[in-house]
């Protein structure tokens, strides 16, 4: 087995992988996983990347080494995200984008020595990748919360043409010149 860990201020990063003989005639597994955490700035922890990705290879020889297999699917997930700003009362940004896929690919060596014939090799490889995204960000023409401000009397809101009402449901004509 071997496992490896790699860190800075931007990046955490874990990763194992393990072969496996499976007997006489019978091939070998390759089994690899790998997940990662990367902050571009530490002072923007919201603004982060992870990528989580797996991987598995088999091999084998067949009719007495005349034809060589391998075989390998992989899956991989990332996400990059910004969460809500604790600072950014106002825009309130947040984004999430996801992106899934899978990929299968088998190749070899098929052994024949007849001819001008000598082998054949293929490769058949096929993958399929899911994106999604979502974005909100609060758009608003106020720069300040309403204001429940009265001086001499006068009512000041920030909501033109609309008539005003307290928490009691009382409802203050607005004066329009």
């Amino acid at each position: 087995m071997q496992l490896k860990a790699r860190t800075n201020p931007h990046v955490y990063q874990f990763s194992a992988q393990q072969g496996f003989g499976l007997g006489k005639n019978k091939g070998t597994l390759n089994l690899s996983g790998d997940y990662a955490n990367n902050t571009t700035n530490p002072v923007q922890s919201y603004l982060h990347y992870q990528r989580t990705s797996a991987k598995a290879i088999y091999s084998n020889t067949f009719l007495n080494n005349k034809w060589r297999s391998n075989t390998s699917f992989d899956f991989v997930f990332g996400r990059d995200i910004r969460d809500l700003n604790p600072d950014d009362q106002v825009r309130m940004i947040a984004s999430n984008g996801r992106t899934a896929g899978t990929r299968i690919n088998t190749n070899g060596t098929i052994f024949s020595n007849k001819g001008i014939l000598r082998n054949i090799k293929y490769v058949l490889s096929g993958s399929y990748t899911n994106k999604n995204s979502e974005y909100q960000e609060n758009y608003t023409s106020a720069t300040a919360p309403y204001s429940m401000t009265s001086v001499d009397g006068a009512i000041i809101t920030n909501r033109p043409r609309n008539d005003l009402f307290d928490t009691l449901g009382q409802n203050y004509k607005l004066v329009r010149h």
